[in-house]
């Protein structure tokens, strides 16, 4: 019965490396443009709008200096 089974874990093991090694030899390579995602645009957008905060008195505004 031991023999049966190592054998068989064997023939398991066996098809798993063939059929990895099938699907990793593809003749052609993939096209990297077709995969690529599309190149990003940004709009800057530089309103001092965008940092209002609740109370402005509790954020004074200091000069910065040298340490």
């Amino acid at each position: 019965m031991k023999t049966k089974s190592v054998g068989l874990i064997l023939l398991a093991t066996g098809c798993v490396l063939l059929s990895v090694a099938l699907v990793g030899c593809k003749e052609g390579k993939a096209d990297e443009k077709a995969s690529a995602p599309p190149p990003a645009v940004v709009i800057p957008d530089m309103d001092a709008n965008n940092f209002k905060v609740d109370h402005p008195e509790r954020f004074p505004l200091v000069a910065a200096g040298e340490y």
